[in-house]
This record gives structure tokens, C-alpha cells and sequence, in this order.
């Protein structure tokens, strides 16, 4: 399902990953753990196609991510990435959603300053992540914590969209110490 071979990513003269190697089979729950600034966040952002590595490979349901052109892998996000903003109800189909106040908080860190963020963003629904053949949930930083433990321990709940992910019969969650230190604890 995910494939990682020989991994490497370097800012400037810092190597920050160096020959990862990691599989990951359907149905698999994985934390990757270290100290600060040993490359947990780096490596699920590479996971996540929201950075490149420097070499190596990703295979995610058989496709090598990091041979696509920027065409297929805004295709390939499309098809297994995307966001749902809580709803009083499960929405089925992708839609126009107006944005949290913690949302746009969040995304601030990619613009100029928080008055660039949009307010409105086109959301995936429940319907099309589910129809997914593989959903892969990368969640990073405490703040996530209580997200993630509701996502896998909760309630299916429309106030917690992947919640819902309980269903699917391939969801793999990824993410960092502090945003897995809830179930950690158990």
C-alpha cells in the first residue's frame, strides 16, 4: 500500500533524512516516533506529497508519487487527498465550505498574513473520500491530538469527518509523536 525506499531530503547543507526505508501494509497502524527535529514531520509531508524528497521513492497503491508531473499529481491529490470541514451532517458530495476560524489560523503559515487565506475553499465530501481505493490521514502537532484519538477511538460523528474513516476498509493514519500522544497514553 505505501512503499518508502532509500528516502532523503536535505535544506541547504542540513540532511534531515537520510535513507528512510519504510513499508506500510493495508490496514497497518504505524507511529513514527523520535526527538525534536529528527525529520518525523519532513518524512509524513513527503508521505503526504505536500514536499518532494531529495531521492528515493514513495509508492502509494502501486504509484511511484514522485515520477509524476505536477499535472498528475495535482490528479493523483484530487483522487486521495483532500479536507472536510465539520458539518452538522455528512455531506456526500465535494462542495464550497466557508472555513473555520482555526482552519484559516492554520493555513496562515502559506500566505503573506491571514487576511490572504480564503475564506471559502472547495471541500471533499464524505461520499468521495469514502469511495476512495485507499485513504492515507496525515495529521502532525499536538493541536492534532484530540483530532486523531476521535478519528480512530470516538464516535462516527459528522463533527468529526474522519470519524468516519472507522468504515473504510483501507485507512492508514500517519502521524508524529505529538499528534499521536493520546493513544500513546492508552
Amino acid at each position: 500500500m505505501i512503499d518508502i525506499k532509500n528516502i532523503t531530503k536535505s535544506f541547504g547543507s542540513l540532511q534531515v533524512l537520510k535513507g528512510i526505508d519504510l513499508h506500510i501494509n493495508k490496514g497497518e497502524v504505524v507511529s513514527i516516533v523520535g526527538p525534536s527535529g529528527a525529520g518525523k514531520t519532513t518524512l509524513l509531508q513527503i508521505m503526504g506529497t505536500l514536499d518532494n524528497a531529495d531521492s528515493g521513492s514513495i509508492m502509494v497503491d502501486g504509484v511511484d508519487v514522485g515520477k509524476l508531473s505536477s499535472s498528475e499529481l495535482s490528479k493523483f491529490r484530487n483522487g486521495h487527498i483532500g479536507f472536510n470541514e465539520p458539518a452538522e451532517e455528512f455531506t456526500y458530495g465535494t462542495h464550497v465550505v466557508t472555513l473555520a476560524a482555526d482552519t484559516i489560523e492554520a493555513n496562515a503559515r502559506f500566505f503573506k498574513s491571514a487576511d490572504e487565506v480564503p475564506r471559502q475553499a472547495v471541500s471533499m465530501g464524505i461520499g468521495n473520500i469514502m469511495a476512495a481505493k485507499c485513504v492515507v490521514l496525515v495529521a502532525t502537532g499536538e493541536n492534532k491530538a484530540k483530532a486523531v484519538y476521535d478519528t480512530i477511538r470516538g464516535p462516527i460523528t459528522p463533527r468529526v469527518p474522519a470519524s468516519v474513516l472507522q468504515l473504510h476498509p483501507c485507512c492508514v493514519i500517519l502521524t508524529d509523536r505529538e499528534a499521536g500522544k493520546l493513544m500513546l497514553e492508552e
